[in-house]
């Protein structure tokens, strides 16, 4: 990945973090809404923004895009393991 957009492999490293980043701040988002509107709602939306991201980082061609899309791909994930425990 690294040789394909033109970066460091420590830069590459870098989606990393934000992923984890992203994974340990989203749950925040994703619970009140689910407290709203109900948890099959909510998990089918984080869902699909998981598989949409999914897309975008299959069609990534520059590192910016890479980051965006693991981002995103990290708040539609963030969200299942909760969902699924809540009671």
């Amino acid at each position: 990945m690294s040789q394909e957009l033109n970066v460091s492999e420590a830069t590459i490293s870098l989606t990393i973090t934000i992923y984890m980043i992203v994974q340990a701040l989203a749950p925040s988002f994703w619970g009140p809404l689910s407290d709203t509107k109900g948890r099959r709602p909510t998990f089918i939306g984080t869902f699909v923004v998981y598989l949409v991201a999914n897309v975008g980082l299959a069609f990534s061609n520059s590192f910016a895009t890479l980051m965006i899309f693991r981002g995103i791909q990290a708040a539609g994930s963030a969200a299942t393991i909760s969902l699924g425990r809540a009671s």
